[in-house]
């Protein structure tokens, strides 16, 4: 019996105000379904011409428990070129849409690293929201910044890093916190191997090294040792009432300074 003849016909969708993935194709629909029916999750959903809607609210989160790893796997192809946001561990799957000042802050901190990388003259290499995934460990996660910096010279000028073939993790992950995931993200990046973590939320930033398997709190950044991230604080702050273009002019004057 094929995949699809086992699941049951999909209904179309109606109009709603819930959770809508779009661009979702007709296989990609039954893992999920054939997922959420074994694991007993009573979930009601509906598709229709690629749309897939589900019955939760449209704002938060959208949280699939018993997803399998073939399923993740076709979601993050399918939704490679949506702004969606998957956290994916043992089977827990956290689906959210970032919110325009998680973006906002998102942007202005990688433009930060990046400004202090050309002005202390540290090679980087930046990878954005790349998704990070490796099956043997069944975690996956899209960071809203990440960049190799120690071990930049292992990845120049490749655009093909695949964790599980034992190419290393990005030095350095940004996570802005607007909202709380319903599968705690902390333990996928230490999983995955990420050396250092910087998390934000309220405009504060506080930043962590692994150790152990764990992330413990440090003052000075182990990419950039001359730097407290919380340093970048009243930058972030300055974007209430400044425009961003003055704002990085105004930070890489201050990272000149760092560097005297």
């Amino acid at each position: 019996m094929s995949l699809s003849s086992s699941i049951r016909p999909p209904v179309p969708v109606p109009p709603s105000r819930g959770w809508v993935i779009s661009d979702v194709g007709r296989e990609t629909y039954d893992l999920i379904r054939r997922d959420l029916d074994a694991g007993g999750q009573l979930l009601r959903s509906s598709f229709d011409d690629g749309r897939m809607a589900f019955d939760r609210p449209a704002s938060g989160e959208l949280l699939l428990e018993g997803i399998t790893w073939e399923t993740y796997d076709q979601l993050v192809r399918a939704l490679e070129e949506h702004r969606l946001r998957l956290t994916y561990d043992k089977g827990r799957l956290s689906i959210v849409s970032p919110s325009p000042r998680h973006d906002k802050v998102k942007h202005l901190v990688g433009s930060f690293v990046g400004i202090l990388a050309v002005e202390l003259r540290i090679p980087i290499s930046s990878f954005g929201s790349t998704t990070w995934r490796h099956e043997g460990l069944d975690k996956g996660l899209e960071p809203d910044e990440c960049f190799y910096v120690q071990s930049e010279t292992l990845v120049r000028g490749r655009d093909d890093i695949d964790l599980a073939a034992g190419d290393p993790p990005p030095d350095l992950a940004v996570e802005v916190e607007v909202t709380t995931s319903s599968v705690p993200r902390h333990p996928i990046y230490a999983a995955l191997g990420v050396r250092e973590l910087w998390l934000i939320r309220d405009d504060r930033i506080r930043a962590f090294r692994l150790d152990g398997g764990e992330y413990l709190p440090i003052e000075y950044s182990i990419a950039f040792p001359m730097l407290r991230p919380s340093d970048l604080e009243p930058f972030l702050e300055m974007r209430r009432s400044t425009d961003e273009t003055t704002l990085r002019l105004r930070f890489g004057e201050w990272a000149r300074k760092l560097v005297r």
